[in-house]
C-alpha cells in the first residue's frame, strides 16, 4: 500500500479560489447544478481534486505540483492572479488583468490528459483502471468528476431523489449520449406545446415594455442595471 498525494499535500489555495469562482456567477454555474436543486452539492473542482489526489502518488518537486494543477484544469498562476484582483478591489479600482484561464469545471481532464492519468493511477494503485466508490454519493459531484477523470465509478445512496439525480447526471449521459439529449429536447417541446395550449385564456396577453424607445415602466431599475 503506497501513500497518496492527499496524505501529503494539496493546493488548498488554488482549489478554494476555483471553488469560489465556480459559484460566483449564478448564470455560469456548472450544467449539473441546473439538473436538480441539491442542498449539499459539492464544488466540482474540490471533488475533482479529492478524487485525483486519492489516486496519485505524492509530488516530488515543484514541477510535479504544477503538473497536478494542470490535470485539475487549474492555472498554476491562479493564486497570484487572485491576489492582484483582490488588491485592486481593496484599493477601489478595477483590475486590468483578470483570470487568465476559464473556470476549471469547464475542462474535462480525460479529454486532454488520458495517458498521464492512467500512468499516475497505475503508479499508486497498481492498475490504470481503478474503481472509485462513493458510499454517500448525494448529488453526484464526486462521481461526476471521477468519470471525467476517466475512472470507473460505483455510487451508493439511500435517498431515492438523490439516486434518481445520480442516474440522470452520471449514468444515462454515458450510456445513451446525444440520444438522451435529443429525447429530452423532444419531450420538452411536447410539454411546452401542451402547456401553452392549456394556458390560453388563463392569463391576459402582455406585451413587453419597449425600454429602448423610452417607453419603460421602470427606468430607475434600468439605470441602476446600467451603472452596475
Amino acid at each position: 500500500m503506497t501513500t497518496r498525494l492527499i496524505e501529503h499535500w494539496l493546493p488548498i489555495n488554488e482549489i478554494s479560489i476555483e471553488s469560489i469562482r465556480e459559484r460566483a456567477a449564478a448564470s455560469a454555474l456548472p450544467p449539473i447544478n441546473w439538473l436538480h436543486v441539491w442542498w449539499a452539492r459539492r464544488p466540482l473542482t474540490a471533488s475533482r481534486a479529492a478524487v485525483l489526489s486519492s489516486l496519485v502518488p505524492p509530488p516530488l518537486n515543484k514541477k510535479s505540483c504544477s503538473a497536478f494543477l494542470e490535470l485539475l484544469g487549474v492555472d498554476p498562476q491562479l493564486q497570484a492572479q487572485h491576489e492582484q484582483i483582490q488588491q485592486a478591489r481593496e484599493s477601489g479600482k478595477r483590475s486590468k488583468q483578470g483570470y487568465a484561464q476559464t473556470r476549471s469545471f469547464n475542462l474535462t481532464p480525460i479529454a486532454e490528459h488520458a495517458e498521464a492519468l492512467r500512468q499516475l493511477a497505475a503508479m499508486a494503485t497498481g492498475t490504470s483502471t481503478p474503481v472509485i466508490l462513493d458510499p454517500t454519493a448525494g448529488g453526484g459531484s464526486v462521481l461526476f468528476e471521477a468519470g471525467r477523470l476517466g475512472f470507473a465509478t460505483i455510487a451508493n445512496e439511500l435517498n431515492p431523489v438523490a439516486a434518481f439525480i445520480l442516474r440522470a447526471t452520471c449514468e444515462w449521459p454515458q450510456r445513451y449520449g446525444y440520444q438522451l439529449a435529443d429525447a429530452y429536447a423532444s419531450v420538452s417541446e411536447q410539454f411546452l406545446a401542451e402547456v401553452t395550449d392549456r394556458m390560453v385564456g388563463v392569463y391576459p396577453d402582455e406585451q413587453p415594455p419597449d425600454c429602448a424607445s423610452g417607453d419603460c415602466p421602470h427606468p430607475q431599475r434600468v439605470n441602476e442595471a446600467h451603472r452596475t
